[in-house]
């Protein structure tokens, strides 16, 4: 079974299951997350450590679940980070980012239905964001005497370094999708390594950039509510990291001539556009 499924130096070859098993997977895991994740970031905003650990065990489990088969991507970010690394043909790349993108705005419409109206009471009157849009990712205000400033109501980083956060937190979780997923050897170990570097990753980026990591994580809220502030951020910077992280893993870290390669055999990328 493992030959089977290996595919350079002995890793887990995701060209191998069939396209509509990945879908399946795939749409299965990142509804699972989103239906989770947006849950707790309205049910439970209010206790701040429980979204990073929401968000890790969440991604964690769908992992472990799906490792044989689509590898348990969860995130376009992971996915272009497979593309460019040589793992994943431009095909089933384009296909799973489109079925990750529709599971996430179906999980959220699903979640609008159930919420229904807040029952949150703004005390100036106003009105009050709905479930959705608290899960909307956003940039936090700067705080003054450590509390949000309401009155410039001016963002704690700019556009540009909430970027470069929001990359390097998506390179590493691309990094470890490669290292325990691909690599590794047994699929829980797998799941709970990637879970962990999620959980911290946004327990990093919480607090300058909402901690989103995964443009599918974004855009589901977003396309359901109509908030759409600062989406570029969670877009721009993820993908580059993902990218980024797709191109040193899968041609430098984890190019593994010596791991059941031929010491003429060389990976190419066209072995993987089939």
């Amino acid at each position: 079974v493992l030959a089977e499924e290996s595919g350079i130096g002995g890793e887990l070859d995701l060209n191998r299951p069939t396209i509509v098993r990945q879908l399946v997977a795939e749409f299965i895991g990142v509804f699972g997350l989103m239906f989770v994740v947006i849950s707790v970031a309205y049910l439970m905003g209010g206790l701040q450590i429980a979204q990073p650990l929401a968000y890790g065990m969440a991604v964690a489990a769908m992992v472990a679940t799906f490792a044989t088969i689509s590898g348990g991507q969860l995130n376009p970010a992971v996915t272009l980070g497979l593309l460019v690394g040589g793992r994943l043909s431009v095909v089933r790349a384009g296909l799973i980012i489109v079925i990750q993108l529709t599971a996430a705005v179906l999980a959220c419409l699903m979640l609008k239905s159930v919420f229904g109206k807040t029952e949150i009471v703004q005390m100036d009157g106003t009105e009050p964001p709905t479930p959705i849009q608290t899960a909307v990712p956003s940039i936090p205000l700067r705080t003054v005497g450590g509390q949000p400033d309401m009155t410039n109501k001016e963002p704690r980083v700019s556009n540009g370094k909430a970027m470069l956060v929001e990359g390097a937190l998506a390179f590493f979780w691309v990094t470890a999708f490669y290292g325990a997923v691909l690599r590794g050897r047994s699929r829980a170990a797998g799941g709970i390594a990637v879970g962990l570097v999620v959980a911290a990753s946004v327990f990093a980026g919480m607090y300058l950039t909402g901690g989103a990591l995964n443009p599918a994580r974004a855009f589901g809220p977003a396309m359901v509510s109509g908030e759409w502030a600062s989406q570029a951020v969670y877009w721009i910077g993820p993908m580059v990291g993902g990218a980024l992280a797709g191109l040193i893993c899968g041609w430098v870290l984890f190019r593994d001539d010596e791991d059941g390669m031929m010491d003429d055999e060389e990976p190419s990328l066209v072995n993987y556009a089939r």
